[in-house]
């Protein structure tokens, strides 16, 4: 059954996400861009916040981003981490540098791999060959998602016949599969059809876009929404 991972940004949003039901509590700060990095002592308030009642995600910026490497040693408490792999496609030691930060990882965090659909947009390598880097580097998840929140929404950088053969891969491989990328009405139930472990949202459950705070009735109305169609679909 797909389960809804909710992005927030700070402590009270978490709490908003649990009282919501979401499956997966993810910090960010939309700010700061697609995987925008959040100060550590929001992840400090959040995972205490939490304490254990959900999962706990968190971004840590992009590979090329100085600060990378520090937050990934940094993650302790989190069940994933993510590390984009934007204006990495020209930096022919991306896979060592990604490989790297991955081993930094406290004991028990696992990297999910970020593929951007817009990866031409992002500069960031082709799709296949993340994945196949993240078989190779045992990571934990895969996160489908956007790079740019102004140039579409998932569907329109990669079609379900693009997405339904890594997400298979992925799962064959024994890693979990979120979708997300500006998923909102239709969308979700097209992004549900491929039946990933998790869909992931922030504008979708915010008051009005992104950037304003998560609201805890569009988290559990959504919330809703997944399992039904879960439910229907077995």
């Amino acid at each position: 059954m797909t389960g809804l991972l909710v992005s927030v940004r700070d402590a009270s949003e978490a709490l908003a996400a649990l009282y919501g039901g979401a499956d997966i509590i993810d910090i960010k700060e939309p700010l700061n861009g697609a995987l925008g990095a959040a100060e550590l002592s929001v992840w400090r308030a959040v995972t205490d916040i939490v304490a254990g009642a959900r999962p706990v995600s968190a971004a840590l910026g992009e590979l090329q981003d100085g600060a990378t490497l520090d937050r990934a040693r940094q993650a302790d408490g989190m069940r994933f981490a993510k590390i984009g792999l934007s204006r990495s496609k020209d930096d022919s030691a991306w896979q060592d540098r990604w490989h790297t930060a991955i081993k930094r990882l406290p004991q028990g965090v696992a990297c999910a791999a970020v593929i951007y659909a817009d990866h031409l947009l992002a500069g960031s390598p082709a799709p296949d060959s993340i994945l196949q880097r993240a078989i190779e580097f045992n990571c934990g998840a895969i996160l489908i998602d956007t790079y740019s929140k102004a140039r579409g929404h998932l569907f329109d950088h990669m079609s379900e016949r693009e997405l339904l053969p890594l997400c298979k891969e992925a799962v064959r491989s024994g890693m979990q599969v979120v979708l997300a990328g500006s998923l909102r009405g239709e969308l979700i139930a097209r992004a549900l059809s491929l039946e990933p472990d998790y869909i992931g949202v922030r504008g979708a459950v915010c008051r009005s876009d992104r950037r304003d705070a998560v609201d805890q009735s569009l988290i559990h109305s959504l919330v809703d929404l997944v399992r039904d169609f879960s439910t229907s679909s077995c």
